[in-house]
């Protein structure tokens, strides 16, 4: 049997966008994929409800988790998307960031009590 040769890929091919023309419609394309991890990130920030028990709640624990996927993905990827994704994996971290820190920053606590011994050094 003859082996046909193929020809050498070189480089990251050009991502072919599903029939529909919409690299979201296609379940293979980066976006989708990228637009799947920033929703469970979002879900664990209480952004949207649970895909499954339809309910809302924070845990920054796995939102931590994903976001961190998120920032490994773009650092991995970085000069190798093409504009459109490259700006929608910065949108997206950039956003899910904010509202994680808005959750995750402890509440300052109340100014100390100031009184009379404090200055006469408590006598």
């Amino acid at each position: 049997m003859a082996s046909e040769a193929q020809p050498e890929r070189s480089g990251p091919q050009p991502e072919r966008a599903h029939a529909g023309g919409d690299p979201l419609d296609d379940p293979t394309s980066f976006l989708s994929l990228i637009m799947s991890l920033a929703s469970n990130a979002a879900s664990s920030l209480g952004m949207m409800p649970h895909p499954v028990t339809g309910e809302s709640g924070v845990d920054l624990k796995t939102a931590k988790h994903w976001i961190d996927v998120l920032g490994m993905l773009e650092q991995k990827t970085r000069g190798n998307l093409d504009e459109q994704e490259a700006q929608v994996v910065e949108s997206l971290l950039a956003d899910l960031r904010m509202q994680y820190v808005s959750f995750s920053g402890a509440p300052t606590p109340p100014p100390a009590k100031f009184s009379a011994s404090d200055i006469t050094g408590g006598k």
